[in-house]
């Protein structure tokens, strides 16, 4: 018997062979399935969808799974590709993969005036070219624990960029050995040691290579403990950027139509109301006659004479947003206890059009900086977001108005009309509008996340008071730039949260000397939610990050 599910500090797989149960540990890709509200019980899967290929569907992560598998034979599980779509079931059909699938509610959602769903017919293949497989997760998670006693198998293989954070609080040193079952035949072997210093905090890399099914860590005195991995990618993907997919896509500078979008409630139609920005101040078209059109299920354009309809829409369609803000240092976003999360934006881009919106149910899409993100609902509603659980997606230099899901179809308002007809590209008759269709899926072949920005610029800065945090998961080739105002050198101190719960360790300090700019490269393998800065004396400051 396999059972799925999850706690707070990974995916769980329960396996009952023989009248005993094992549970094993697998990483998270997505934070969105993890309120306590339960909502989500229903949909884990594991399913054969070929002859001897099984799917295992969990928190935002395709795995193939073995067939097999039990207590003595726990090899084999491997990522495929992480993804974005509410997978609610998925099985084969002759040579294809059928997903089904959750899309937009109207739950707590105006926005769209009626759920939206469809089946997906694809292949097995396709799943290359979706999420690479960022994921994170630990057997530990600020656990008390006793001396010598293993903690579950936690899946080792199948990933690239792998990397260990270790805590332990009581000030004083731990020693933790870890332990792999190399094959998966549940012989477990010793393969290293580390040491968590009273300061309470060590991390490792592991090359690719490094062998090991699972892995598993065992305290030589009873501690309170964190033992939390991030891997940077499925070991058998590289990243898939589709430029052609998106050249329907108008580029900074384009002459742009700003275009808001909804899916219709009184018919199946995507309404379209073109010349205006998603909120009052945008400054764009005219709201009091603005141009209604409708996409018929034919994916056939016509512009619609009934101005109630158009205005009603445009109300509908400018109701205020979550809060989403740009400053000198990042773009950010406000938690509802008042933390300000900052967040990268893409060079040379300037922020236009819908921030946040439902595209798949129970959580958001984010366009914030030209970064598409996923945030998950908050335990509260949907007018509550996770801000602190977001995932980045892809960065790019388009011009996107507006986004919704329609009949199981991504919608990207605001497409060239001089494309329309390579098969992504749709109506744009007579001079109306257009709009981009896919697959919410599509956006991972956007472009890598990328961005620059950061906690401080040229800001007032307190000794010993931290930052606002500055996002750092999903992103690699990692640098920041230090420098300040003082007449005397300044230390700074880089904090991580490396589990997404406000807890933070000190991770490195730097010193820069007076009038000179400091270029901190962060180890290519180093992975973490968040970081943030402290500086050592009163300032004004810039702590500058690239991510590349």
């Amino acid at each position: 018997v396999w059972a799925m599910g999850w706690d707070r500090r990974s995916v769980l797989l329960a396996v009952c062979d023989n009248e005993s149960w094992q549970t094993y540990r697998l990483p998270k890709a997505s934070h969105a399935m993890d309120p306590t509200h339960g909502w989500y019980t229903e949909w884990p899967r594991i399913r054969e969808v070929q002859q001897n290929f099984a799917l295992m569907c969990m928190h935002g992560m395709f795995y193939r799974f073995p067939l097999d598998f039990r207590h003595d034979h726990t090899g084999g599980i491997r990522p495929l590709a992480s993804h974005l779509r509410y997978v609610t079931d998925f099985c084969g059909l002759k040579d294809l993969l059928v997903l089904s699938a959750d899309d937009t509610s109207i739950l707590e959602n105006p926005l769209a005036g009626q759920s939206q769903s469809n089946l997906w017919f694809g292949r097995l293949e396709d799943l290359s070219t979706w999420g690479i497989g960022y994921a994170f997760g630990g057997p530990w998670l600020g656990d008390r624990v006793e001396e010598d006693v293993p903690s579950d198998p936690y899946l080792f293989d199948g990933f690239r960029g792998r990397m260990l954070h270790l805590a332990a609080g009581g000030g004083e040193p731990v020693d933790v050995l870890l332990e792999i079952d190399r094959d998966g035949n549940g012989e477990w072997e010793p393969y290293a040691s580390m040491r968590i210093p009273s300061s309470g905090y060590t991390w490792r890399a592991f090359e690719d290579r490094e062998p090991g099914e699972w892995i598993r860590l065992r305290t030589n005195r009873d501690a309170t403990i964190s033992a939390y991995f991030h891997y940077a990618a499925s070991l058998s993907r590289e990243r898939v950027t589709d430029e052609a997919l998106f050249a329907g896509l108008p580029d900074q500078g384009d002459a742009v139509d700003p275009v808001l979008v909804r899916p219709a409630g009184h018919n199946g139609h995507l309404q379209i109301v073109a010349g205006t920005s998603p909120t009052p101040s945008g400054g764009a078209g005219d709201a009091s006659s603005p141009t209604y059109y409708e996409l018929d299920g034919r994916m056939q354009l016509s512009q619609i004479d009934d101005p109630d309809l158009a205005a009603a829409t445009l109300t509908i369609l400018q109701r205020p947003e979550p809060l989403v803000g740009y400053d000198e240092a990042s773009a950010f976003v406000t938690t509802l206890e008042g933390m300000k999360l900052r967040l990268p934006r893409v060079a040379g881009t300037t922020p236009n059009g819908r921030d946040i919106r439902e595209v798949q149910s129970e959580r958001s899409l984010a366009h914030i900086g030209n970064i598409f993100y996923e945030i998950p609902r908050g335990e509260l509603g949907k007018h509550v977001l996770e801000y602190r659980k977001m995932r980045p997606v892809s960065a790019h230099t388009k011009v996107i108005s507006d986004f919704c899901s329609w009949r199981g179809l991504l919608v990207l308002a605001g497409a060239k009309r001089d494309v329309v007809g390579d098969g992504h590209v749709f109506g744009g008759a007579d001079g109306g509008p257009a709009v981009w269709c896919g697959m919410v899926d599509d956006l991972w072949k956007l472009g890598k996340p990328v961005g620059i920005g950061g906690p401080w610029k040229d800001s007032a800065v307190t000794a010993g008071q931290p930052s606002d945090p500055y996002l750092m998961t999903g992103f690699d080739q990692k640098s920041v730039e230090l420098s300040h105002d003082s007449s005397e050198p300044v230390t700074f101190r880089i904090e991580i949260d490396y589990s997404n719960r406000d807890y933070w360790k000190p991770y490195t300090e730097i010193v820069a000397p007076a009038g000179e700019t400091v270029r901190y490269e962060f180890p290519a393998q180093y992975l973490a939610h968040w970081g943030r800065f402290v500086a050592d004396r009163d300032c004004e400051a810039t702590a500058w990050l690239t991510y590349e």
